[in-house]
């Protein structure tokens, strides 16, 4: 609500309200009273906008801004004991923050930033070196040569965490493109060999094997040529045994 507030250029009634009237005031004074009572009015209204029913209930009772303001604060940020207490386990949390193998960097970094900003809130403050350093040392192992790349190319000192979001945000988009291309370029060389195998094996049936000796076909044909194989053997042994049997003929003739 800060923002806003300085952007209408009404925060100094925030912090230090509408000053007293004077005693036997000028009407001058009257009217720059006026003007900014008129002007604490309007802070008081922006903040009471900016409240649910159960907040607006703590600060209905409120006649200023600074007012108002300083209950909000009181029960947001509670006194210095509890804010200590309340830093103490941000801090532990912000030591062991790691990066999740399933996160992304941008919602990484918006969780870095999250966490420091509630550190702030509480009295403690990073600066852009502090947060850079962070994010790179807190990254997936995958990351590492990114890191180095980084630290070599520009230096943590001159890095922001803007530009440090930049230029992860390249690179990790960078290696999702490359988990996608390798499953298919996997699939195509499987495709590739599977089609190769396949001509191998048809172009080998209807080849011939030798067998003593004498070659045989794999297919239909090649059963008709041993077919006649055998024939021809059969016909080798007929004039033999004709011509044993003219002899024996003639002799009991």
């Amino acid at each position: 609500m800060r923002v806003l507030f300085d952007y209408h250029e009404l925060w100094d009634f925030v912090e230090s309200g509408v000053s007293a009237l004077v005693v036997n005031a000028t009407e001058a004074q009257r009217v720059a009273h006026r003007d900014q009572k008129k002007k604490d009015n309007k802070v008081l209204y922006l903040i009471h906008q900016g409240m649910n029913d159960e907040t607006f209930e703590q600060i209905e009772g409120a006649t200023t801004a600074s007012e108002a303001w300083t209950i909000l604060s009181t029960n947001y940020k509670g006194d210095d004991k509890i804010k200590r207490v309340c830093l103490q386990t941000l801090r532990r949390q912000y030591e062991l923050m790691q990066m999740e193998t399933t996160e992304t960097i941008d919602a990484y970094i918006n969780k870095v930033l999250a966490l420091t900003n509630q550190m702030k809130t509480n009295g403690e403050t990073h600066s852009d070196e502090a947060k850079v350093e962070k994010i790179l040392k807190s990254l997936t192992p995958r990351f590492e040569h990114v890191v180095a790349a980084i630290e070599e190319a520009n230096g943590i000192s001159k890095m922001t965490v803007r530009l440090l979001s930049g230029s992860l945000r390249v690179h990790e988009q960078r290696m999702n493109d490359n988990k996608i291309e390798k499953p298919i370029e996997q699939a195509l060389q499987a495709q590739a060999s599977i089609g190769s195998s396949y001509h191998k094996h048809g172009s080998s049936r209807g080849k011939g094997r030798v067998h003593g000796g004498s070659y045989s076909s794999k297919g239909r044909g090649g059963q008709n040529h041993g077919g006649a194989e055998q024939n021809n053997t059969g016909n080798n042994h007929n004039p033999s045994s004709n011509n044993s049997w003219r002899g024996e003929s003639g002799r009991e003739g």
